[in-house]
This record gives structure tokens, C-alpha cells and sequence, in this order.
């Protein structure tokens, strides 16, 4: 149950952290007079954050049939991601209706549908053929992640760094939380910048203010960080780092 429990936890942070990002987004949008692009920011959240929702309730439903679900510092921060993005999707719709009267005098509309019903599925898979070449740079390539907390993405850097280890390929993986980026940046200078979907909403400040030194940035694709795909994660910032030579 343990590795299942794990991939139930990755499924929450992904999701719900996806849609804690999307419900800021709305917030900075309604800023910009922008009320269209913030609701769908809202409503892209909630599609989210109701997948991570029914990843958690599974676990609700194990323990009600007498399955040990057990606990663990990775659920805990689940059940943290889960609380934070439905606080924030309150906070972000008053917000809007709040910039919206005041910035155009006219009520706000009615808040999104709050029940939406849909089917997700996730598809795994390894990725086919060699990887890229970097072996004949003999240099330590430095891939760095970072999220709110750096938790959970110290599980899927530890799982790249895995991969790295297995084709024998000079690259670090590491993780930290996303307020240390400018410090990491000057003192360790990594090759790529990751960023993982609790922080997507930061992506445009990030690219603004270090996208001059030269160093790609990218936000790890959410299905991959859900599913802790180090391959495949590795794999896109190799791909990254050799379009930027």
C-alpha cells in the first residue's frame, strides 16, 4: 500500500498545487482588468483541484473499508496542498469580483458552477530510444527544481537523479523551495530551472527577472509530476539544456 499511498499523495500535490497556481493567476489577470482570462483561470483550476479531490476521497473511502491507509510526512503534505488551494480559491474569486467593481463599476458575475464532472486519465509509459548524448561535455550539468515547499519535488529529483545515475550521465538533480531561486542561481549557477506546478504562477516573474542569464526555465508538465516520472522529466531538461547551447 505504500507505494500505492505515494502515487495517490503525488496525484493530490500535483493536481491541487496545479490548480492553487491557476486560482493566483486569476488573481494577478483580475489586476489587469483582464475578468474573462481570470474566470477561466478559475474554472481550469477547479478542473484541477476536483481531480486531486477525488484522489484524496479514494483515500477516505480505503480507511471507511477497514484498509490501512497509514501516514506519512507526504500525505501530510497533501492534505496541506489540498486545504491551501481550496483557500485559495475563495480568496482568489473575491478578489476578482472586488477588482472588478471597482475597476469597471459593474457587479460581478456569478461565481463558476462549483460541482464540474469529468473524466481524467493518466498515461504512463517509458520513453523510447537513447538518451541525448551530454557524456562528451564531461561537465557536471546542474538540473534544479523548485516548488513552495520543496518536498515534493525532493522526491521526483531523487527518482531523476536515479535515472541519471543508471546511464551514467554527469548531471545533479536537486530541489529547493522556490523563495531561494535568485540565492541558488548566484552561488550553485544550474544549467535548468524547473519549476514545479505550485508555482506555474510564477513562471512569467521568474523568466522576467532571470531569463537574461541565460539559463532555460520551465515548469514540469503536470501529469509527469503527478506520476513522479523522473525518465521523462530528466529527459525534458536534456533536451532543454541541448537547444540552449
Amino acid at each position: 500500500m505504500v507505494e500505492g499511498l505515494e502515487m495517490i499523495c503525488f496525484k493530490i500535490i500535483s493536481n491541487v498545487g496545479g490548480a492553487r497556481s491557476s486560482y493566483i493567476e486569476a488573481i494577478q489577470k483580475a489586476k489587469q482588468g483582464d475578468f474573462e482570462g481570470a474566470r477561466e483561470c478559475i474554472k481550469a483550476g477547479q478542473e484541477m483541484f476536483l481531480v486531486g479531490h477525488e484522489a484524496h476521497f479514494e483515500l477516505i473511502q480505503k480507511e471507511a473499508q477497514g484498509e490501512q491507509v497509514g501516514g506519512s510526512m507526504i500525505l501530510v503534505h497533501a492534505e496541506d496542498q489540498l486545504m491551501s488551494a481550496e483557500g485559495f480559491k475563495i480568496i482568489a474569486e473575491e478578489m476578482i469580483a472586488s477588482y472588478e467593481r471597482s475597476l469597471t463599476g459593474k457587479k460581478a458575475g456569478k461565481p463558476l458552477i462549483q460541482t464540474l464532472y469529468f473524466t481524467h486519465r493518466y498515461k504512463t509509459g517509458t520513453i523510447k530510444g537513447n538518451y541525448i548524448d551530454i557524456k562528451e561535455d564531461l561537465i557536471m550539468k546542474r538540473v534544479y527544481l523548485f516548488c513552495s515547499a520543496g518536498m515534493s519535488t525532493s522526491m521526483l529529483a531523487s527518482k531523476m537523479q536515479d535515472v541519471a545515475n543508471s546511464h551514467d550521465l554527469p548531471i545533479e538533480v536537486e530541489a529547493f523551495p522556490d523563495g531561494k531561486i535568485g540565492q541558488i542561481i548566484d552561488e550553485k549557477h544550474p544549467d535548468v530551472i524547473l519549476l514545479g506546478p505550485q508555482v506555474k504562477y510564477r513562471y512569467g516573474e521568474i523568466v522576467e527577472k532571470y531569463g537574461d542569464k541565460g539559463i532555460p526555465i520551465q515548469v514540469i508538465d503536470q501529469t509527469d509530476y503527478g506520476m513522479m516520472n523522473g525518465e521523462k522529466v530528466l529527459k525534458s531538461a536534456i533536451k532543454l539544456m541541448k537547444a540552449a547551447k
